[in-house]
């Protein structure tokens, strides 16, 4: 056990407070093939150690990494080695070729298939064609497309909503009244139409009649607005039928001279799940969600329905699955949605999404999966860039669509010029960004403050030690936006320049500076500061 706080650093406090036996089986694990602790997988099934896993660089600091034998030592080798590229460049598979050339240093000449299969037998890779995955990634994305290829599978179910007119009632509000006359459209109407997005239309149109409807597009597109107003129209109508429903059976008992003179009607009972709160009578049937809380927040504030995490609907399912208390049946307060939509899908991982699918597939009754999202977007941080691939292969069937026109005129050249620098990033090719105004700050030029109404302004600097000061001088001195620290906001990549910037602005907002006679930092309650990450 002495090798255990090198090789599981972050875990060692916690595996010692588990049972004697998984003790002991893990310090004879270590004593005769201390190689398992590089794989999470095997201990995972051997010792029930979840999560734990001892990295190459480990094994060589515990000089341990030498006795253990060839074919397990060269696997850690290629295992550590597909992990790095995986992460490193966001795939979750290598071709074999990257892992069969490596120096016979690493890996002895000839052996890399035998380690190949090793792993493979030991179901820590899988091998398809050419391409070497990781296990757990390879089950994710196939989770994934079993899901879909299960919703595709389900008996077909259109949501009855006139697109074209929830849209012309959305956009054009004031001439309603002059929509329909004797069942034809008017000249108006005709207009109107002309001026609706048409690709708004296309994406409105999937949504109600596919099963699976992938949306791409930059801000300001209408992702969320065109599944807000379809959604809300469906709703409305549901609630109408029901409505009329009502009213009918209403009708049929005032018939009945055996009903009884009152009706018990049950309250509607709240408890909290997974941090998150379900009715006991009401439960979701349209489902919104994002990866982030922030992104929750803003899709709740946008489309008028609760919107949670991701995460909070993953939480939410183990609590109830793993409830202490006994249930009659399996109470979830996900267990009747039906529509599924995935706002900023572009930073979903592959392990999320597929949680998420297996989880509303099984225990709800899921029929349409909705993901919006943008391609050009970085992809999450974890292995894998799901929005894409799926959109990629739906698309060629008509089931993806991309919006391509900016609504915001406001932040139309924010948006193209984010575009821009993705399309740097990706290709690695620089474009000029467009900008509305220049601010050109020099000694031997008049400065002039560029008018609210600019909102992507380039500020040209001169060559010299006191420069950055200067130029943040004249912006705080009335530039857009900088009037207040609500607004405020800077972003720096040195730590002197961090320092600058809190000193200036400290001056500017609250009247003092940040560090005090003794030259300690003198940071207060309200203060706006700058930091470097």
């Amino acid at each position: 056990m002495k090798y255990l706080p090198q090789l599981l650093p972050r875990h060692f406090l916690r595996i010692l407070k588990m049972d004697n036996d998984t003790l002991r089986s893990l310090d004879q694990m270590i004593c005769t093939e201390v190689w398992k602790l590089g794989f999470s997988s095997i201990l995972t099934k051997e010792v029930r150690l979840v999560g734990c896993e001892a990295t190459l660089l480990a094994f060589e600091e515990a000089s341990l990494l030498t006795t253990i034998p060839e074919l397990q030592r060269h696997s850690l080798v290629i295992y550590d080695k597909l992990k790095q590229t995986c992460w490193d460049k966001g795939h979750t598979y290598v071709n074999v070729d990257d892992l069969t050339g490596l120096r016979p240093s690493e890996v002895s000449v000839g052996s890399e298939w035998e380690s190949l299969n090793f792993l493979k037998e030991s179901k820590i890779i899988v091998i398809e064609k050419k391409r070497v995955y990781l296990e757990h990634f390879y089950n994710y994305e196939k989770e994934i497309a079993t899901c879909i290829k299960e919703l595709v599978d389900k008996p077909p179910w259109q949501i009855s909503v006139p697109v074209e007119k929830v849209l012309r009632d959305a956009f054009f509000p004031t001439q309603s009244d002059y929509l329909w006359k004797d069942n034809e459209m008017d000249d108006t109407e005709h207009s109107k139409t002309d001026n609706l997005d048409q690709e708004q239309i296309k994406a409105a149109t999937m949504m109600c009649e596919n099963p699976v409807t992938i949306i791409s597009g930059k801000g300001g597109c209408g992702k969320t607005t065109i599944v807000s107003l379809v959604f809300k129209a469906a709703v409305e109508k549901m609630k109408h039928a029901e409505k009329e429903e009502l009213l009918q059976a209403c009708e049929d008992l005032e018939q009945d001279q055996s009903a009884p003179e009152s009706w018990d009607i049950p309250t509607t009972q709240t408890k909290s799940t997974g941090g998150v709160e379900q009715n006991a009578v009401s439960k979701a049937v349209v489902l919104f969600t994002a990866p982030t809380g922030k992104a929750a927040s803003l899709l709740k504030k946008k489309t008028g329905f609760n919107a949670y995490t991701l995460h909070q609907v993953m939480r939410s399912f183990s609590s109830a699955k793993y409830s202490k208390e006994k249930q009659e049946a399996f109470d979830w307060m996900f267990s009747e949605v039906q529509v599924l939509i995935v706002d900023e899908g572009s930073l979903v991982s592959v392990k999320t999404l597929s949680t998420v699918l297996k989880s509303l597939m099984r225990y709800a009754n899921l029929k349409k999966l909705i993901i919006l999202g943008d391609i050009r977007q970085l992809p999450s941080i974890e292995p894998g860039n799901m929005f894409k691939d799926v959109y990629s292969s739906l698309y060629q069937i008509g089931w993806a669509v991309e919006l391509s026109t900016n609504h915001r005129a406001e932040s139309r050249l924010i948006v193209d010029n984010a575009a821009r620098i993705a399309e740097i990033g990706l290709k690695s090719t620089y474009k000029m960004l467009d900008y509305d105004a220049v601010l050109p700050i020099s000694r031997e030029i008049r400065i002039s403050i560029p008018a609210s109404d600019k909102k992507f302004i380039l500020v040209s600097l001169d060559s010299g030690p006191s420069v950055l000061q200067e130029s943040i001088n004249v912006l705080l001195g009335g530039a857009p936006g900088l009037d207040n620290h609500v607004t405020s906001q800077f972003i720096a990549f040195r730590r002197d320049d961090c320092a600058l910037i809190n000193e200036l602005c400290c001056k500017k907002y609250s009247d003092h500076s940040t560090r005090d006679h003794k030259n300690m930092l003198d940071f207060r309650v309200g203060d706006k500061v700058c930091c470097t990450r």
